[in-house]
């Protein structure tokens, strides 16, 4: 019996034209797979009527819009908040900072968090830039006082998240695993270009410090490009695909991964599974991926459609109802 895979794509956030030229690959795969690309302005009349008699896997990249499937597992990527992200990899047994969300009255125990944690803002799409981690000593979180900050600056005006710190050293470094049902497609390291100040070094230099890549001083000092690099550390990707685990159902994981310095234990910050991080064709990464050679160094690394085109074959013929 043939089956059906439907991908459903919006054009805010990718180039269809992407997934057309991985679902050509997937017969090759699969012969007893026909697979259709969609967009979110279609409707199911946009699949000839005869192939919904068939067995169907429909994987969206967010909402699916005006396509509504009447048959089959859909597969979606939604925003999912990151403390139900912290609860899920907790449940699945998948290493992550110890998290909490930030209430100042309450008293935070270096027994739980350890001595140093880390602030970020927790409302979706506030971290995007960098420059929103703050180190905190653990003993000085009653301390905190959003008013130093200026009346539009997320740290002052979103909710916050509250973590245990992992050291990555000296120059904070990070990767990013984008998975599609698990599998690695790309795998990237970003390190730092700003020294972070020893650990024993006075509060006031330990809430200045620089603790992620990404942070807007680094990137002024070594150039965005410099910052990162293709790196295809077979640990890491291992254990992205243990972490796209902890979300069965959503495709698209953009797993953001930290190393420990002194153990080497790999941690999952968070996976981005609202569907914005098919960095292919995002018009929302256009300039940071001019600068790290354009959609072929995102492709060319795992080979990444070919290896999508054989996942997606493989869940096809597992998942499809």
């Amino acid at each position: 019996m043939q089956k059906n895979l439907i991908l459903v794509a919006n054009k805010r956030n990718l180039d269809p034209a992407d997934f057309q030229e991985i679902a050509a690959r997937v017969p090759a795969e699969n012969s007893r797979i026909d697979a259709f690309v969609v967009t979110v302005e279609q409707t199911v009349s946009a699949i000839p009527e005869k192939h919904w008699r068939n067995p169907t896997l429909v994987i969206s990249f967010g909402d699916t819009g005006a396509f509504q499937p009447p048959r089959g597992l859909l597969l979606q990527n939604r925003p999912v908040h990151k403390y139900q992200q912290y609860v899920q990899f907790t449940l699945a047994g998948v290493a992550t900072p110890h998290t909490a969300n930030f209430m100042p009255q309450i008293e935070y125990s270096e027994e739980e968090f350890g001595e140093f944690t880390i602030l970020k803002p927790i409302d979706l799409g506030k971290m995007g830039k960098g420059g929103l981690v703050r180190l905190q000593r653990t003993r000085r979180l009653a301390a905190f006082d959003r008013s130093q900050y200026p009346e539009d600056h997320p740290l002052r005006t979103s909710r916050l998240l509250l973590q245990s710190f992992i050291d990555t050293g000296v120059y904070a470094v990070n990767w990013r695993v984008l998975t599609l049902l698990g599998e690695p497609l790309y795998c990237f390291r970003s390190a730092s270009g700003v020294e972070r100040p020893p650990l024993d070094s006075p509060d006031e230099l330990i809430e200045k410090a620089v603790i992620e890549p990404k942070h807007p001083e680094g990137k002024a000092k070594v150039g965005y490009e410099n910052l990162r690099a293709f790196v295809a550390d077979g640990e890491v990707m291992e254990f992205a695909r243990k972490v796209s685990r902890a979300f069965p159902r959503v495709p698209l994981q953009g797993c953001d991964i930290v190393r420990e310095a002194g153990t080497g234990k790999l941690y999952v910050l968070e996976v981005n599974p609202g569907g914005n991080t098919w960095h292919f064709s995002s018009p929302l990464f256009l300039p940071q991926r001019t600068k790290l050679g354009g959609k072929e160094s995102f492709t060319k690394q795992l080979d990444a459609f070919g290896v999508a085109a054989r996942v997606l074959a493989q869940r096809t013929d597992e998942l499809a109802l």
